[in-house]
């Protein structure tokens, strides 16, 4: 199941080391013939190097964590490709994720078995050229997803969408997001996008430079979702910082401790009358 120009190397039972033999070689992220459990969870290490990769899914209880986070470096072959998908209790740690410049560079689908703890985590990983580099969604079971000191650069459409239109219960997809970097790249750019009925974010540390680009939302929150947000910082923008259509039903908020700065349009735009909750600390 090892694919050409790939060593394989396992540095114990249950982690194996993926690398190849010279630099600039092509390799693949071989995952597949991995069966791990909730007892027995696999790690696959990537090693230095840029790997140019076909559409991946990673089953459950596998990581998928590079070496370095600026080195270990994986692109689509097609820019307009899902790069990886993430079953539930699947990881992706310290890649530099590129050049999805007309996909998604990681789908957390939560429409498969699930669990009430986390669904899947995105830690320490950079993405760079991308249209949405994050999308969490689910239909048919609760989904929940963290991302964590993430940096998000050179972003074209969505720095992370959550989806919570298709859902067919009351369940929720949920993202908690701690210590994020957004740098945005071009017009007409949502770097937070969340979209109800049923979705639900928690922000704990967030920071979103807008580069004066036109047409931009820090946050958009629309149809009944739910934000949280603590200690987060919104600059730069030309459009809105945090902002609220009047579609679909009102959302809920709990904003306390967050700041705008060189804000061209409105630090914070709620169109919808149906909007509830308590913002507060606001520093400009």
């Amino acid at each position: 199941s090892i694919p050409p120009n790939t060593i394989a190397t396992f540095v114990d039972v249950n982690t194996m080391t993926l690398s190849v033999p010279y630099p600039g070689a092509t390799a693949i992220i071989s995952v597949e013939f991995i069966r791990a459990t909730a007892t027995s969870a696999f790690v696959v290490s990537i090693q230095p190097d840029i790997f140019t990769e076909n559409p991946l899914t990673i089953d459950p209880y596998i990581s998928v964590s590079g070496v370095d986070e600026t080195l270990s470096i994986v692109q689509p072959v097609l820019p307009t490709q899902t790069l990886f998908t993430l079953s539930h209790d699947a990881n992706i740690n310290t890649l530099f994720i590129k050049n999805v410049s007309a996909g998604i560079g990681i789908l957390v689908d939560s429409n498969q078995p699930t669990q009430l703890t986390p669904n899947a985590n995105v830690n320490s990983c950079t993405f760079e050229n991308c249209d949405i580099c994050i999308k969490g969604t689910s239909s048919t079971s609760r989904g929940e997803m963290l991302v964590s000191d993430c940096t998000f650069r050179g972003i074209y459409s969505k720095g992370i969408f959550i989806d919570g239109r298709t859902l067919t219960t009351v369940n929720t997809i949920r993202g908690n997001y701690r210590d994020t970097y957004f740098e945005v790249s071009a017009n007409n750019t949502n770097c937070l996008y969340i979209e109800g009925p049923n979705s639900e974010v928690i922000i704990q540390g967030m920071t979103i430079d807008g580069n004066g680009f036109t047409g931009c939302n820090g946050i958009y929150i629309t149809d009944g979702s739910y934000l949280g947000l603590d200690s987060t910082q919104i600059d730069d923008i030309n459009g809105n910082g945090l902002y609220i259509p009047n579609i679909g039903l009102g959302p809920a908020l709990t904003v306390s401790g967050i700041s705008f700065r060189d804000i061209v349009g409105n630090d914070i735009n709620i169109l919808h009358p149906g909007t509830t909750g308590v913002v507060s600390a606001i520093a400009q």
